[in-house]
């Protein structure tokens, strides 16, 4: 209690906002953190549907699957490491697959990045089997 000095003069008591000041300030930052959050996850998830979900897109013009396959049949005939396996290629509305036999994974995994790599592609299904000696 405030005790007065002088008895003559009243001591007038001001009210003390500190904690209500203090109270809006936390609820101010607590609902700037959340909005920032909510901000982040939005981007996060967007960003990983992209990732998750088509890396590359959809094709707006007709894609001709004769000449994609002739295409990634040159491009893995050019590759050193591919030109000697036996690759088939085929296609439907730019998604190709890979069928046929080779002699490593290093040799299976690089005809997919290949054929991945080629124009016109959307999607790729490796099927080639790992063998020694294809089965005929």
């Amino acid at each position: 209690m405030t005790r007065n000095i002088l008895p003559h003069r009243k001591v007038a008591r001001r009210p003390y906002f500190g904690n209500l000041v203090l109270r809006n300030m936390r609820k101010a930052t607590s609902e700037r953190l959340i909005s920032i959050g909510g901000i982040l996850l939005a981007l996060a998830l967007q960003s990983g549907c992209a990732l998750l979900f088509g890396g590359k897109s959809k094709p707006t013009a007709s894609v001709d699957d004769g000449a994609l396959v002739a295409r990634i049949h040159a491009m893995l005939a050019q590759d050193p490491i591919v030109k000697q396996a036996e690759v088939n290629v085929a296609s439907a509305k730019g998604v190709v697959e890979l069928t046929g036999y080779v002699g490593s994974m290093s040799i299976k995994s690089r005809a997919g990045l290949v054929a991945a790599s080629t124009p016109g592609v959307v999607q790729v299904h490796n099927d080639l089997l790992v063998s020694a000696a294809p089965a005929h």
